[in-house]
């Protein structure tokens, strides 16, 4: 999914695109996928407990990936100017819209 999310600081108006997706977890060791710099254990241990209790991953992860050559942003763009939003909510001055993709 793409999910657009537009909103304001201070007076100027902001957008920010991002992609849901599946991603598969690799070894920290692998240098693939790296942990966020500042994770707190305590942090951790809540949100590892909550994951084996209800056997549901209940938020989703925010990620940052190198795309230099502009290949992901391209097909993102291309695809949500040629489609509808598959869903879109507005709450107070934030607009949320969502593509399907795939």
């Amino acid at each position: 999914y793409v999910h657009d999310h537009e909103f304001s600081v201070g007076k100027t108006r902001v957008r920010r695109r991002g992609i849901h997706c599946a991603l598969r977890l690799h070894r920290p060791e692998e240098g693939i996928v790296m942990p966020h710099e500042l994770t707190l254990p305590k942090a951790k241990e809540d949100r590892l407990a909550l994951l084996r209790a209800t056997r549901t991953n209940t938020s989703a992860i925010f990620g940052v990936f190198e795309d230099t050559r502009g290949e992901i942003a391209g097909g993102v763009s291309r695809h949500i100017e040629a489609t509808r939003p598959t869903a879109e909510a507005t709450v107070g001055d934030e607009q949320h819209r969502v593509w399907a993709i795939g």
